[in-house]
């Protein structure tokens, strides 16, 4: 089994720890190499004389032609775009997780290794004691994941902003507008109804001017201290991110095996059902019908149903086995 990158970055990060998990279970060789003709934000797959292209964009746009390659896989795929191209299939949620990174860096070519767009996540990777990088492999480890938590029905949302001025295209500035006022009015609506929330904003300087009644502590905001925060959250709020597609923390939710709430799905995601897997606000605005949401939720504790429905979705098709499991049986179907 080979598998091309342009380059090791953190968009990568799923796929190929997925991959490496997979090949030691099944005990499969596998082997990673260079390739800059791909995407930043792509991947290939050589498996069984065929040619599987992996598309990890957060943009609804394809950045490569599926008529190129056996099999397209995307995330954040629009069920138009899979209408017109029969080889091509929803990657679901993505998520940056690692397990076992110097075992992952012997599978990797020197030439990735040394390629300069590559330094962050080997540094990152060899940070076995998270004293160098803002977030090493350490932090994101997949046991990080599946910590128990006292099911009290306690929420959580924890988001950042996005400065409009710090964009030429008018529609993405007006994308940002919108994210930015749904995100510190949830914030505030969820800190007046439920005062033992994890729920504020990323304290960079746009936070500060924005929203300085919200602000998350610096300290809180460090991946293995949310991620201690999620183990002891029930209920988890998420919206779509930059590009209008869901962002990477529905899968941190779902890995951590939370009830969601999150603002409208739009992207063709397997086997996941609203009011089953997650409740929708219903619109991209409507930051005001979230306590409504999480009163339902509490309710009886409907969010325990949830949070089971969701463990048993990330066990059929995100934790690393099933997801590589997943994308290999629909390439040996066809």
């Amino acid at each position: 089994m080979r598998i091309e990158i342009p380059a090791w970055t953190t968009h990568h990060n799923q796929f190929l720890y997925s991959f490496l998990i997979y090949s030691i279970e099944k005990k499969i060789d596998l082997k990673f190499s260079l390739n800059t003709s791909i995407h930043v934000n792509g991947a290939v797959l050589n498996w069984k004389g065929k040619k599987i292209y992996f598309d990890y964009c957060d943009d609804v746009v394809l950045i490569d032609n599926p008529e190129n390659y056996d099999f397209y896989f995307k995330r954040s795929l629009l069920k138009e775009s899979q209408e017109i191209y029969p080889n091509l299939f929803p990657l679901n949620f993505h998520v940056n997780f690692a397990k076992w990174p110097l075992k992952l860096i012997s599978k990797m070519s020197y030439r990735i290794l040394t390629k300069k767009e590559s330094w962050v996540e080997v540094v990152r990777a060899i940070d076995v004691f998270g004293k160098i990088t803002n977030e090493s492999h350490l932090s994101v480890d997949l046991g990080q994941f599946s910590r128990t938590n006292p099911e009290i029905g306690r929420v959580i949302f924890m988001t950042r902003l996005w400065d409009p001025s710090r964009n030429d295209d008018p529609d993405e500035k007006e994308r940002r507008m919108i994210q930015n006022d749904f995100r510190i009015n949830a914030c505030r609506v969820l800190k007046k109804s439920f005062p033992d929330s994890f729920v504020g904003i990323f304290p960079d300087e746009f936070g500060v001017q924005s929203a300085p009644d919200i602000l998350l502590d610096i300290n809180h905001t460090l991946k293995r201290n949310y991620l201690s925060a999620l183990a002891q959250s029930d209920i988890a709020i998420a919206d779509d991110g930059l590009k209008d597609t869901p962002g990477w923390k529905i899968g941190e939710y779902l890995m951590a095996g939370k009830a969601v709430i999150t603002t409208p799905i739009k992207v063709l995601i397997e086997d996941f059902e609203e009011n089953v897997n997650f409740l929708s606000t219903g619109r991209r605005d409507d930051y005001a019908i979230l306590p409504d949401l999480v009163n339902s939720l509490r309710k009886d504790q409907a969010y325990k149903l949830m949070q089971k429905q969701n463990k048993q979705w990330y066990k059929s098709h995100l934790e690393p086995v099933a997801y590589v499991s997943s994308i290999l049986s629909k390439v040996d179907q066809i």
